[in-house]
């Protein structure tokens, strides 16, 4: 009787603790599974991350694909980020605003002094000097070459209208001489320096020629020997200026310029006939305007 409960004991306890240890194990299963089902989920999504990515790769065109571009235009990219020891500088055109023709106007005053024939009709003597002053104006043309950034040669002439004159009243029985200029131009080389691109200093030489009109007035009773002639002399004309650049056109300039004209016959087979010539000092400010 004792052996048979202590079998019946036995058998109701080995049940139970295999009960026991069945629903621990079927618990650990369930959480393993569990766990494993999340890890499939994130493979299947990461997955699917991949072939997208594919898909659009391969629906992009030829010429955006990282890996399609050719050879050819590889191996420029490939030396792209080295950098050269030396790199030539660009060449630089030297700009020349003042080269070109141009056009303008000027005005002035201007004086000098005739040196009149010497004689009258019974002797040889001294006439007197004649002073000339006057205002005049005129056009100019000419054409500049700007050689360098700072020198600069040109030509230019001149023609000029006015009234430059004098008289001189001389002794008896000598007459009153009057003089008078009213055309005059010059033929003329420039050069000079530019300052800051703006400013022209400069030099000029050249022709000059006049027109003038010398006459002698006798008093009585030499009336009869009154005469006046014409002629245009000839001589040289020295000077200096400067010329401002108001913009790339147009420009102001001042210059001086001192012209010697060389004597000329005056009253030729008279009793009054002689040689004149004067010089002449003119100041004259004028404006360029530059034709590009």
């Amino acid at each position: 009787m004792k052996v048979l409960c202590a079998a019946v004991l036995a058998a109701v306890v080995s049940v139970f603790v295999t009960g026991n240890v069945s629903a621990q194990s079927n618990d650990a299963i369930l959480q393993r599974l569990d766990a494993l089902e999340k890890e499939n989920a994130a493979l299947r999504d990461r997955v699917r991350r991949i072939e997208s990515r594919k898909q659009a790769v391969a629906s992009a065109p030829a010429e955006a694909r990282p890996d399609s571009a050719p050879a050819a235009t590889k191996a420029p990219t490939a030396y792209a980020s080295v950098s050269l020891p030396y790199k030539a500088n660009p060449l630089t055109v030297v700009s020349a605003p003042w080269t070109g023709l141009y056009i303008g106007a000027h005005g002035g005053y201007a004086s000098g002094v005739f040196l009149p024939p010497c004689c009258d009709g019974s002797a040889t003597v001294g006439y007197s000097n004649v002073g000339l002053r006057g205002g005049y104006g005129g056009v100019q043309a000419g054409y500049n070459f700007q050689i360098s950034p700072h020198w600069l040669f040109g030509v230019e002439q001149d023609v000029s209208f006015g009234n430059i004159s004098g008289s001189q009243s001389e002794p008896l029985p000598n007459p009153t001489i009057s003089v008078a200029t009213k055309f005059s131009g010059t033929v003329r080389e420039r050069f000079g320096y530019i300052f800051d691109g703006r400013v022209l200093l400069y030099e000029t030489a050249g022709i000059a020629w006049a027109v003038n009109e010398v006459s002698l007035q006798f008093q009585p009773p030499f009336q009869a020997q009154s005469a006046t002639e014409t002629h245009v002399q000839y001589g040289v004309a020295l000077g200096a200026g400067m010329e401002w650049a108001v913009d790339s056109n147009l420009s102001v300039k001042i210059e001086y310029l001192y012209s010697y004209l060389t004597k000329e016959q005056y009253f030729s087979g008279t009793a009054n006939a002689g040689l004149g010539g004067w010089p002449l000092s003119a100041v004259r400010a004028g404006l360029n305007w530059r034709i590009n």
